[in-house]
């Protein structure tokens, strides 16, 4: 998995790698929030496996599940396709509002 995992005590910003388990800069223990990037990275994976078939409900689905656990504009991105192919513009409008958010920050 690529990215990158913000420390809650410290707030250092670290790259996620195969041997990140503590903040490099305070050692605060980071398995558990690594393990949560992970669940949300599987779920984005999910969401384009399903959107690639066509699955356009599964897909928003699992982009909702993603979201849930990490706010990723990458989900974002996924769930306003899927609710547009799923024809839901109400699901739609209410991502787009998110990525509008996300980039207004």
């Amino acid at each position: 998995m690529d990215g990158e995992i913000e420390c809650p005590s410290c707030h250092r910003i670290s790259l996620v790698t195969d041997d990140l388990d503590a903040c490099p800069r305070c050692e605060c223990d980071l398995e558990r929030l690594l393990q949560i990037a992970l669940l949300a990275h599987a779920k984005i994976d999910q969401a384009l496996r399903c959107l690639t078939t066509g699955g356009w409900e599964q897909a928003l689905h699992h982009a909702e599940e993603s979201r849930s656990l990490r706010h990723d504009a990458r989900a974002a991105r996924i769930a306003f396709l899927a609710a547009t192919a799923c024809d839901d513009l109400h699901a739609a409008r209410k991502w787009d509002d998110a990525l509008q958010q996300m980039r207004d920050k």
